[in-house]
């Protein structure tokens, strides 16, 4: 019983921190442009400079700080990522779109970008989280972004952002607007991999 109170405690004592730094961060972000931040969460993509943060606001973009522990807040990247919903097939005698009958990232394991067709978690088990990220628009493509600083220290700075790189893409085809998915994450000779 003393073990159980330990334990639940703890985890009491957990989520009240997080919510407390949660809170602190939104109250940070909220000077930056962007609009109200309708996702936030930390996120370890390895880049230096603080605490890294991904969140997705009402301009429809989704952005990546860094905040240090003077509290001074960096936006190093900056994304458009599909909403879930817009992630249609195509009928091509009928010239429409068609809704899927599935969650087309119900396979992709990791944290999902709210309401975004993205994900993120450490796909390649190096430590560092990357993003998963889902465009159905000109001939439908995954990918995943990260934070790569051997690139970052050999690129020619034309905007203050560092850089987020483009680790793996793929292009995909949807079959139907039912299932299988036309992406997900399996385990194939061994390996893990989508």
């Amino acid at each position: 019983m003393k073990k159980f109170f330990l334990m639940f405690l703890l985890i009491v004592i957990t989520v009240l921190v997080f919510s407390d730094e949660i809170d602190e961060v939104m109250e940070l972000l909220a000077k930056e442009r962007g609009g109200e931040i309708l996702f936030l969460s930390k996120i370890n993509l390895g880049i230096p400079g603080g605490d890294n943060w991904i969140a997705d606001r009402s301009d429809k973009s989704t952005y990546v700080y860094t905040i240090n522990d003077n509290k001074e807040v960096e936006c190093v990247g900056e994304m458009s990522i599909t909403e879930l919903s817009e992630v249609r097939y195509w009928v091509r005698n009928n010239n429409t779109y068609i809704d899927l009958e599935y969650d087309i990232m119900q396979g992709i394991p990791g944290t999902k970008l709210g309401s975004k067709a993205a994900s993120f978690g450490d796909f390649n088990n190096d430590g560092k989280d990357e993003i998963f990220i889902i465009n159905p628009y000109y001939e439908s493509h995954c990918y995943i972004r990260g934070y790569d600083s051997e690139s970052d220290k050999r690129a020619i700075k034309i905007t203050p952002y560092k850089e987020l790189t483009t680790h793996w893409s793929c292009r995909f085809d949807f079959i139907s607007p039912r299932e299988p998915a036309p992406v997900f994450f399996t385990r194939y000779q061994g390996r893990d991999g989508f």
